[in-house]
């Protein structure tokens, strides 16, 4: 008798932690449910904003590059100082003046103005056409075998070097630089003289062009010093 009392009291404790354990996974179950849907519930709300996003990045227009107009100028030169075993008194400058379109349009008519301080203490030469003869053919402006040559842009020149010490300068050629394209002046030369009443000479340089009439600059400036 006691051992069937027994049996039925284990048989009982049993089913009820058989019971208590349903009752914990069907728990767990409901909360892993509910927390699934609260990552679903986020995942849709993810994915609506990335919708919307890509939405405004379809319409949305694209920035618009702001045009501007400038020109680097400056000079590349050596120095040949004069041999004094062989009573050589000028110091020669060998040089390029190069003009190069920063800007994001192109620019025309481009003009340079190199000047001398003091006025006549240097001697401007180099690939310089006295006057212009004729302007550049179509031909002639696409035709890279055909080299560049400068012109004095007045007509009075050597009066107006020997007055103010300026020498201004256009290309044959070239009438218009694009973006990124450079426009030299090559291989000027400069004969020097020691000035009587200073210790220095000095060569500035300019651009100009029609969209730059108050002109640019050069980075740098040939300075010799006695």
């Amino acid at each position: 008798m006691n051992n069937q009392t027994s049996s039925r009291s284990l048989e009982h404790q049993t089913k009820l932690q058989l019971q208590q354990k349903i009752i914990h996974y069907q728990s767990e179950v409901a909360k892993y449910k509910q927390e699934l849907k609260q990552v679903e519930k986020k995942l849709r709300l993810q994915q609506q904003q990335y919708r919307a996003l890509e939405k405004n990045k379809s319409i949305t227009p694209k920035p618009v590059l702001r045009e501007s107009t400038e020109v680097t100028a400056y000079f590349t030169y050596s120095i040949v100082l004069p041999n004094i075993a062989e009573d050589e008194i000028d110091t020669f400058v060998i040089g390029n003046f190069i003009l190069k379109n920063t800007g994001t349009t192109p620019i025309t008519t481009p003009l340079i103005c190199l000047k001398v301080s003091p006025i006549k203490s240097a001697k401007l030469g180099g690939k310089i056409k006295m006057s212009a003869t004729k302007s550049a053919t179509e031909e002639e402006m696409i035709d890279e075998s055909i080299s560049e040559e400068w012109v004095y842009f007045q007509s009075d020149w050597q009066q107006k070097a020997e007055e103010t010490g300026e020498h201004w300068l256009k290309p044959t050629i070239t009438n218009k630089l694009e973006p990124n394209e450079t426009l030299t002046f090559p291989n000027f030369e400069l004969t020097l003289k020691k000035p009587e009443d200073a210790s220095a000479i000095l060569v500035e340089g300019f651009a100009y062009s029609e969209q730059l009439k108050e002109g640019v600059t050069a980075l740098n400036r040939i300075i010799v010093n006695y």
